[in-house]
This record gives C-alpha cells, sequence and structure tokens, in this order.
C-alpha cells in the first residue's frame, strides 16, 4: 500500500505544478495550475448546489465531481481547445478515461469504482449534479479569463465565444444570471 500510496500522491501533486494549457497557448506564462482551477470549480460548485437548493447527498456529490474532474490531466497534461480539436474529440476522450483509471489504480477498488463513476457521469453531463459542476468549470474558466483580459489587455474571444462555454453556462439558471453579468463587466472594461 505504500507505493500505492505514493504513486497517488505524485499524481495529485503534479496537478499542483501542471498549468492551464489554453492560457499557456495564448501567451500567459504564469497561467493558473490545474489544482487552482479544481478548487475554484469545487467552491462554484457548492455555491451553485446551494443556490440551487440542492439535497445535501448531491452538493456532496457536486464537490467530489468538481474535484474529480481533471483527475486525467495529471497523465495527459491539460489540452487546449485546438490540441482537442486536431486530436479528435474521440480520441481525446478515450485518453482522458484510460488515464483517469490509471490515476485511480492505487486506491482500494470500492474508491477506484466510485471516483470513476462520478468522473464519468461528468463528463457525459447528463445529470442535474454534472450540469451543475459543468457551468461551475466554466464559470471559473470565464472569470479567470475575464482577469487575465484585465491584466493583459488582451482579449480572448476563443474561451468567450467557445459554444461548450455557453451551452454549460446557460443549462444552470444561477449560472446563466452569473454568466450574461461576466459578458456585462467584460464589455464595460476598457
Amino acid at each position: 500500500m505504500e507505493g500505492a500510496f505514493r504513486t497517488f500522491a505524485q499524481d495529485i501533486l503534479r496537478l499542483k505544478r501542471l498549468r492551464r494549457a489554453g492560457f499557456l497557448h495564448f501567451g500567459l506564462p504564469d497561467a493558473e495550475h490545474i489544482a487552482d482551477h479544481s478548487f475554484a470549480v469545487a467552491i462554484w460548485a457548492m455555491v451553485l448546489a446551494d443556490e440551487m437548493g440542492l439535497p445535501e447527498n448531491e452538493q456532496l456529490e457536486a464537490l467530489k465531481m468538481a474535484l474529480l474532474h481533471e483527475l486525467g490531466e495529471c497523465r495527459l497534461g491539460d489540452l487546449h481547445y485546438e490540441a482537442r480539436e486536431l486530436l479528435g474529440v474521440d480520441r481525446v476522450k478515450q485518453a482522458e478515461q484510460a488515464a483517469v483509471v490509471r490515476v485511480l489504480s492505487p486506491l482500494p477498488h470500492s474508491l477506484r469504482e466510485r471516483y470513476a463513476r462520478l468522473w464519468e457521469t461528468f463528463e457525459e453531463g447528463e445529470t442535474l449534479v454534472a450540469r451543475v459542476v459543468r457551468a461551475a468549470d466554466r464559470l471559473d474558466l470565464l472569470l479567470q479569463t475575464l482577469h487575465y483580459e484585465r491584466l493583459t489587455g488582451h482579449r480572448f474571444d476563443d474561451i468567450w465565444n467557445h459554444p461548450a462555454t455557453q451551452a454549460a453556462l446557460e443549462a444552470v439558471e444561477p449560472a446563466r444570471r452569473w454568466f450574461h453579468l461576466l459578458m456585462e463587466t467584460r464589455e464595460q472594461q476598457p
């Protein structure tokens, strides 16, 4: 178990060192780390779930899902939009699933199964909890993008206009309101 714990711990530590590739792709050398993003997604998922009045068990599921949603990236790295497009959505999805299985492999069977199921539920995006976490994921992306736009003076329209971002935020009522508020805030900045 000691070796298994060490392997899992190294993967989690790697998430604290890896930077978000999309921001690096746009030329931001000090882009946030994947673990920073996962933390913020957990916060936003908590707030959205509370605001929506989800039952406690679904709120806990949302928090776990938010913490696990980028787990495969400690093995694959973070792929920006263009890389995903070039590699193909199906190939990327298969690789991410394989990476998650590898990362979870040191854990006891019951945890492996439970966490893999939560990750898959997030990826499928069909349950209310998954839609809440997907909205939280995109909300954090836009908040971070707005921050970088203010720092650099450069507009990252590809991120704001990405159909997956807009769809995820429009699917959850509080996130929809916040999305439109962010859009207004962005339009008001110089």
